[in-house]
C-alpha cells in the first residue's frame, strides 16, 4: 500500500526558492523521488542518509532522511510512516558531514 504524501510549509517554500515549478524538468525528477518513497518497503529507507536538513539559520534544526535527487543539486528531506511520507524540505545543499 502506498503511504500518503504530506508536504509541509517549509517544503513548498522551499520547492519555490529552488526553481521546482509544476510541468518542469526539475518538478518531475522530485516527483520520481516522492513516487519511489512513497511504495517504497520500510527497509529501503536504511539506505538514505539521516541527518539534520541543511538550513539558512533556522532557531531549531531538523532531524530528516535525506535523498538526492538524481541528476539534480536537490536534496529531498523527509519522515516516513507505514502510512505517511511527510516531505520536510527541498534543499539544494547537500548534507554536512559533522
Amino acid at each position: 500500500m502506498a503511504r500518503r504524501v504530506r508536504l509541509t510549509p517549509r517544503y513548498l517554500t522551499d520547492a519555490r526558492r529552488c526553481g521546482v515549478l509544476g510541468g518542469t524538468p526539475e518538478s518531475r525528477d522530485v516527483k520520481q523521488v516522492i513516487d519511489a518513497l512513497a511504495g517504497a518497503g520500510a527497509d529501503s529507507f536504511d539506505t538514505d542518509m539521516y541527518a539534520y536538513v541543511p538550513g539558512e539559520n533556522d532557531a531549531v534544526r531538523v532531524l530528516a532522511h535525506g535523498r538526492r535527487v538524481r541528476q539534480r543539486n536537490l536534496w529531498l528531506w523527509y519522515w516516513a510512516k507505514d502510512d505517511e511520507l511527510t516531505l520536510v524540505a527541498l534543499t539544494n545543499l547537500p548534507p554536512v558531514a559533522r
